[in-house]
């Protein structure tokens, strides 16, 4: 399932305006916020009901064209089931006073974005980011509330190792690389929506992930360019490494979660997917529903 949230976005009038064409009064109608997430939404997502989220917003006179803003705001919010009263930005926005439409966009998380580029760049190598985007909205002083649905742009890979028959025991992963054609995002274009992604490996060195017969899903699960293949290069800790491990029948989709087990048999490694839960991040690796 995909995941979402929702905002609405409301212009609420000011008290004792005359009319609207009042432009004192006009320029006092702000653009406020009611955030949403829906149930199901939470339970398989990685913010949990009562996290606080982090959004940026950034607002144009053009359609498709952030190149440079007409401001650029954040909206703070605890992640619920239900929305939350009507909630401001930071900074706060209001309503051009002539009736022009303004056109609006929301991102996650932040990066480093410049108020004269269309492009958001990020440093994180280790595909901690989960990259979420709106579409384009508009509005005027007139509009009725308008409603932001926030997408995962990316796919998140989790993974298990397996103990098959006679492998022995004791033994555990020290190292996982993964080596997609496109791994973590570097920039995302906001008017365009396109992810730039880096060619580089996402590399988990120094572990000890344990290889037994159950099989539990490590600590570790990156977001990387959906609609790659994967593959794997897996060091063991008696010195072993099997440096290109095919990952066969996985399509991987934006918004979904893939679990990758990789079965330790005696003479050969076996690989199966499946798509599971997303697991919830931490730190600044927080994906946000």
């Amino acid at each position: 399932m995909k995941k979402v949230f929702i905002l609405t976005i409301a212009g609420i009038a000011a008290l004792g305006c005359s009319t609207m064409d009042d432009e004192k009064c006009y320029q006092q109608t702000e653009i406020m916020l009611s955030p949403n997430v829906p149930e199901v939404a939470i339970t398989k997502a990685p913010v949990a009901s009562g996290n606080t989220i982090d959004a940026v917003f950034v607002g144009s006179t053009a359609t498709g064209n952030y190149s440079t803003y007409l401001w650029s705001s954040t909206a703070s919010f605890a992640a619920s089931s239900t929305p939350t009263s009507a909630i401001s930005l930071s900074p706060k926005q209001y309503y051009p006073a002539d009736g022009s439409t303004v056109y609006i966009k929301g991102y996650y998380p932040a990066g480093t974005p410049a108020a004269t580029s269309n492009t958001v760049s990020y440093s994180a190598t280790d595909g901690s980011i989960d990259l979420l985007m709106t579409a384009e909205q508009s509005g005027t002083r007139s509009s009725s509330p308008l409603s932001f649905t926030f997408n995962h742009l990316l796919t998140q890979l989790q993974f298990k190792f397996v103990a098959g028959s006679g492998f022995p025991a004791g033994k555990t992963i020290s190292s996982l690389t993964i080596k997609n054609a496109k791994t973590f995002p570097t920039q995302l274009d906001l008017n365009t929506g396109t992810v730039t992604y880096s060619t580089s490996n996402i590399t988990f060195s120094g572990k000890s992930y344990p290889i037994s017969t159950s099989g539990n899903a490590i600590a570790d699960f990156p977001m990387v360019a959906a609609g790659q293949s994967v593959v794997l290069s897996i060091s063991t800790s008696d010195g072993i490494t099997y440096p290109d491990i095919t990952v066969s029948g996985l399509t991987t989709v934006a918004g979904q979660s893939h679990l990758i087990t990789v079965t330790f048999n005696v003479g050969e490694i076996t690989v199966t997917v499946s798509v599971t839960n997303w697991i919830t991040g931490t730190g600044t690796g927080v994906s946000v529903q």
